[in-house]
């Protein structure tokens, strides 16, 4: 991509962020419990919202559709609501709450993640 290409879309990039919220505001899934804050107001433009349950609703997410993933979550966040708990959790707790979803796979992936995650976290404050 050259620089006018670029910055053409650069340019373009506020008015397309627009219609796509646009759409989102009047066709979007809004009762999705991982695009809310913990007390289920939306997010004000530009506020973050928690990483984690955003983590591991992706993982679900994976090769699984909304409708079956979303129970999942659920008791998942209910069981693990942190990445420490994820981290500090035994494998067999993990793949019991992953039962069903199949793809084994990603629970231990995602468990690994929490532990190297904290691992970072933890050299980036010595």
């Amino acid at each position: 991509m050259s620089n006018p290409d670029l910055r053409q879309l650069t340019d373009q990039a506020p008015a397309l962020r627009h219609q796509l919220l646009a759409w989102w505001e009047l066709h979007g899934r809004h009762a999705i419990p991982w695009k809310l804050h913990g007390d289920g107001r939306r997010p004000a433009d530009g506020e973050a919202l928690e990483p984690y349950p955003v983590f591991v609703a992706e993982v679900m997410l994976q090769q699984t559709q909304l409708a079956v993933a979303l129970p999942y979550w659920q008791r998942w966040m209910a069981a693990l609501p942190h990445l420490h708990a994820l981290a500090a959790a035994e494998p067999q707790q993990v793949l019991l709450l992953w039962q069903g979803l199949g793809y084994y796979s990603r629970a231990r992936r995602l468990q690994r993640a929490a532990l190297l995650l904290l691992e970072q976290i933890g050299r980036a404050h010595v």
